[in-house]
Formats: structure tokens, sequence, C-alpha cells
């Protein structure tokens, strides 16, 4: 499996794909075409030029031709409120100015149809009204819908916000669409259900409402987290020690060796499942890299909690002394301390700049943990499973169809953790999967700042 060029194999394989099909499946055509947001929700797609119709009661702002947001028409208060998908405080200033000025015209009936109307919108679209009345009967209220579209990525759960119509929020609908969206939304309420059974001090996350299906579509519906949450981006600071202590203690405690941990366990059930998914090249490929890494740590003890797996500053906020935490798809309830820090390190570089792999993740391997133990063998052996941790999450998403980062993560994260089994000096044989080395990266080569140059 060649997993540096999906870019290039994704659009060759979506060529003669066909609109209005619904939900594109995990393994049509090999690597599909990643999907959007009108797709998954069975709603008319953007194809050939012609502009989706979403039927009556909802709008594509800020235009047809150019939609970014989903908005319900029946109510301006619901309408302006649906504007404010996320947490506004987590917003750049001058978004929220214009997030604000846009809801006041809603409100005022400045803007009374944002996209224009024709005989196709006059027609209920039957999956959104279906997806509302689910939803109403689970809530007992009436429902109204708005989501921000995008395209997806076989990793990315779709989130809806679910309105009264007098624009109250009444949960948030996180939407699993394909393998492995429902895995994250299993781990994310597994995590939320256990944080109820805690008595957190610091820690707020969001109330699961329910855990339902609507179609071939999985939910995970959550009460939201008040509004006016001052944001934290100005400063991007990681939340205080005793924040990240009590994230660990959710989780299963343990001091061990890591061949013998909880964390481990789930590691050899992922990789079985990779092997399983990807093809002999993958699975040789990890089964060599796994048992290097038992091989470094060998018996040497470290100490292993609850990872919330990517605590980045867009998904928590402070308020009133308090952390609010959303987004906990990726929760483990046992890996090596320090991992939370790293994941922090790695998110605001990879994702939130944009820069390579290799890069963002030797810039978190140099982070100094405040909630991990200072000792040598916790440090060795957290960067080693941190980069595990990487290899396997891209894989993944590369098993579902790729994501529009591999190009960015291949094949730094395969030079990286080599380069660590080579300095502890455990051996590696087999190469990485097929085509990972067609960048023009030497399979041999260890250093892993060479695939950004």
């Amino acid at each position: 499996m060649d997993v540096t060029n999906l870019r290039h194999s994704r659009s060759e394989s979506a060529g003669g794909r066909t609109a209005g099909t619904g939900i594109v499946e995990d393994a049509a055509l090999g690597l599909p075409r990643t999907p959007d947001t009108l797709e998954i929700l069975r709603v008319g797609t953007l194809t050939d030029g012609q502009p989706a119709r979403v039927g009556a009661g909802y709008t594509l702002f800020p235009s047809r031709e150019d939609p970014r947001l989903l908005l319900p028409t029946t109510s301006r208060a619901a309408a302006a409120r649906a504007l404010q998908l996320r947490y506004n405080g987590q917003r750049p200033l001058p978004a929220r100015a214009m997030r604000a000025a846009a809801a006041f015209a809603l409100r005022a009936g400045v803007v009374r149809n944002l996209s224009g109307s024709d005989g196709a919108e006059n027609k209920p679209n039957p999956g959104l009204s279906g997806l509302a009345g689910h939803l109403s009967n689970l809530l007992a209220s009436p429902v109204l819908l708005g989501t921000r579209l995008r395209r997806l990525d076989p990793h990315q759960s779709q989130v809806m916000l679910a309105l009264s119509p007098d624009g109250k929020r009444l949960a948030y609908v996180k939407i699993a669409w394909n393998g492995l969206t429902r895995q994250l939304l299993d781990a994310e309420e597994a995590a939320l259900r256990r944080c109820e059974l805690e008595r957190l001090r610091w820690l707020r996350p969001p109330q699961v409402l329910a855990r339902t299906s609507y179609g071939p579509l999985d939910l995970l519906v959550t009460r939201p987290l008040p509004l006016g949450i001052p944001p934290l981006r100005p400063r991007l600071d990681l939340p205080a020690d005793k924040v990240l202590s009590e994230l660990a203690g959710i989780g299963v405690r343990e001091r061990v060796a890591l061949a013998d941990s909880q964390y481990w366990a789930a590691v050899r059930k992922r990789v079985d499942s990779l092997a399983a998914d990807c093809g002999p090249d993958t699975a040789a490929y990890l089964e060599d890299r796994m048992a290097a890494v038992l091989e470094l740590a060998g018996s040497r003890v470290i100490e292993f909690g609850g990872w919330h797996g990517d605590l980045v500053p867009w998904n928590y906020a402070q308020r009133r002394g308090r952390i609010q935490v959303w987004d906990w798809e990726y929760w483990q309830e046992s890996a090596p301390l320090g991992l939370e820090e790293m994941q922090y390190v790695f998110g605001r570089q990879f994702f939130g700049s944009g820069r390579r792999a290799g890069e963002a993740a030797t810039a978190a391997l140099a982070t100094v943990p405040v909630a991990a133990p200072r000792d040598r063998d916790q440090r060795v052996i957290a960067r080693l499973c941190f980069v595990v941790e990487l290899v396997l999450r891209r894989l993944a998403i590369t098993g579902a169809g790729g994501g529009q980062d591999d190009d960015r993560a291949f094949p730094d994260l395969f030079l990286l953790l080599d380069r660590l089994l080579s300095e502890g000096d455990a051996a590696v044989s087999a190469p990485w999967p097929q085509g990972a080395a067609a960048n023009g990266a030497n399979p041999d080569h260890r250093d892993a700042e060479g695939a950004n140059e």
C-alpha cells in the first residue's frame, strides 16, 4: 500500500463517481473521494458547477455557489445562533466580529434569504427533515439544525448544532459516517461516560444525552457547554498541572513495564486491526517495529494514566476556574504519562501551523512533561510510544481512504520512529509499507529532518 502519494491515487479513483449517492463507502473504488457534509446527510451535492439544493427550511451561507454553513430559515434567532457553531470565544477577534455582524443582520431581518430560492428548495429535504424529526423526538423539543460545511477526511466526524426555534442551543450532535469515525465516536462516548462517574474538580466535559443512530449514521448527542468562554488562543497555554493530573487520574493509573501494561495490550489490538485492513506490507512493518519498541523498552517500569489524546487549544477553554474540554475521540484510559504535553505541541504545529510531521513531532519530543515523572526511563519510552501513536493514527486514516494531511505525515513519521529505535540500538529489518520511499527519501536514512528540507 502506497502511503506517500495518496492525493494522486484518491483523485484518480474518484473520477467516475456520480453525485447524490449518499455516503461514500469505506472500500468504494479503492481509495474513495473524501465525502462532504451534504453527501453524508444525503443532501444534493456541489458537482458539475451546479449549486446544491438543500430543501425547504434551510439555506446555504453565504451563498449556494460558495457554501460555508447550513442554516435554518424558519427562525431568525436559530439562524443567528447557528452562526456560532463552535464556542465563539475560541475564534480570533475579527472572525467573532464578522459572525456577530451577520447574526445581527439575521435577527433584524436585513438578510432574509442568503442563498436565493427556487422550486426545488421549496420541497423538504428528506435527509435534513428526517434527522431533525429524529432529534426532536429524542430531545422532546422541536429541533432545527445548523452545521459547518466542509470536505471530510476519513477520521473527521460531522458536528451539527441542534437548536430550538427561539435560538436556544439544545445539543451538539457528532455524526459518524464510516468505520473509523465510528471507532472514534465509541472512544468519545466511553470517555464522557467515564467522566460522569468521576468527581472532577477542575475538568468539565460535555454530558452525554444519547447515543443513537439515524439510517446508516451513528450519532452522539451531548449537552452544550456554557457560552461566554474566554479564549485561550492568544496565550496558547497548556492547562495547569493540576488539570493534567486530574485527566491522568480519570484513566487506569499503573506503574509497570510497557509489555505488561493495559496500554500496550490496546496497541496490539490496533496493530492487528491495521494489519488485517492494510495488507501484508503494513503488517510486516508494524510487527517488526513493535518488536523493536519492546526490545528497547525491556523490563523498565514507567507510569501510565488516562490520556485525552487531542488536548490542543481549540478543544478546551477556561471558565470560572475550570477547564471545559471537548472532542474526546482519541481518549485512551491508559497511556504513558507525558503524551498529553507532546500531543499539545504536535497538534499546534502540525494542524495549527501546517508544519510537516517530522518538524512537529521533533518539537513535541523536546517537550519537558510537567505532569509526568522526570526520570530517563519515562522520557525515553514515552517518546517512543508517542511516535508509535502518530504512526498508528496516520496508518488508520490511510487505511480508511487517506487524509488530506497524509502527504505531510509520510515518510516523516517512519523516519522518526526508526531514528529513535536506532538511537536505542534496537534493530529493524522490515521496509516501510510499499511506496513509502517514493517521495525521494531513503528507507535507510535515519535523520528525521531530512524529509522536511
